[in-house]
């Protein structure tokens, strides 16, 4: 007789998965290292609920997903869109500083930054 395969789900992660034995209860050996290390150090796991943004349902809490799947991300971005084009870019409101500053500034900081002048000194100018 063949062995059954059996589905169970995972106590540290909550992800189901297949397995042949009967006495293995976790998907990884990292889900039962984890386990361990946390039982034996007291570390309580709380597991966070968390709903799709998009329909309400409830996603795994190891995951970080912020949709429970592909479409009803699509959807959320197209709704999105829908209410508002998005914004287009506005020009820079920072000052604009004339060719001469700029040569003034370079002239400082080739005379007085301490990098330049090693530079200069080592000859790789």
């Amino acid at each position: 007789m063949a062995p059954k395969l059996l589905r169970k789900e995972c106590p540290y992660c909550g992800r189901s998965f297949n397995t042949y034995e009967v006495d293995k209860h976790y998907c990884s050996q990292e889900c039962l290292a984890k386990e361990t290390y946390n039982r034996h150090f007291h570390i309580v796991k709380e597991k966070i609920k968390k709903t799709c943004r998009h329909c309400g349902l409830a996603i795994s809490s190891i995951s970080n997903k912020s949709y429970c799947d592909v479409i009803c991300r699509h959807k959320a971005n197209n709704l999105k869109y829908l209410k508002g084009k998005p914004k287009k870019k506005t020009p820079s409101t920072r000052k604009k500083k004339s060719y001469d500053q700029l040569n003034r500034e370079e002239e400082y900081r080739r005379l007085y930054d301490p990098f330049h002048i090693e530079r200069i000194i080592r000859g790789k100018s």
